[in-house]
């Protein structure tokens, strides 16, 4: 069974320097944030989006919104400091740890526009990553390519994410009737039937070649 066991902030908006261990001992397996408003709980949301997906999916307006990186690290540190930001969900499957984490760079300097107030430069470039660590002690490190996005699929595909990781507020968009297509789609990806669907179809395309190649000798 899969479970989320921790999730890990660092320089993210308000979460400086976060950590969260979700109770081993309970029997129940639906956590819920729950606190006032302003306080932090979109945030946590984007937070794991972010980590995830890249993407901030609860932000109001993405166009005017700040850097991820956290205000307070900013003007804490030098000019030419490089501070990294990232989210890091641990996932436990049976024995198996499973750990998705993204960060991104920023350099500090000086906005001589602004009073020399310090500012973070960003290349802008995100780094995602998966560590698959077994219960023989085996790692194995997945950086961005296309098993990646297979596994990333596997166990939070993007097209039903709010499904996963809700916002209580926007409760009656989750019984939507259009959005029963996602959840199938994503039911077959996550039990790897669509898997099954493209070994079978690329047998057959085989098969076809191997048939189309055979007649042409036969003809000859």
């Amino acid at each position: 069974m899969v479970e989320i066991k921790q999730i890990v902030f660092k320089n993210y908006r308000q979460y400086k320097d976060v950590t969260i261990n979700f109770d081993d001992e309970s029997d129940n397996k639906l956590h819920v944030l729950r606190a006032k408003n302003g306080t932090g709980k979109t945030t946590f949301l984007n937070g794991i989006l972010w980590c995830l997906y890249e993407k901030e999916l609860y932000m109001n307006n993405e166009q005017t919104a700040l850097k991820v990186i956290n205000e307070g690290i900013v003007q804490d540190a030098n000019a030419g400091d490089e501070v990294l930001v990232s989210v890091t969900i641990k996932i436990s499957d049976n024995d198996d740890f499973i750990y998705f984490e993204r960060l991104q760079k920023f350099k500090i300097n000086y906005n001589s526009l602004n009073n020399n107030m310090k500012i973070a430069e960003s290349s802008g470039k995100t780094y995602f990553t998966i560590t698959k660590t077994t219960k023989n002690g085996n790692t194995e490190v997945l950086e961005e390519d296309e098993r990646t996005t297979e596994l990333l699929r596997q166990y939070f595909d993007e097209s039903i994410y709010n499904y996963y990781f809700f916002d209580g507020e926007n409760l009656r968009d989750y019984f939507n009737k259009n959005k029963s297509e996602n959840v199938k789609n994503s039911i077959f990806n996550i039990s790897q039937v669509t898997l099954l669907q493209n070994a079978c179809a690329r047998v057959k395309a085989i098969a076809t070649e191997k048939e189309r190649k055979y007649g042409k000798k036969t003809r000859n």
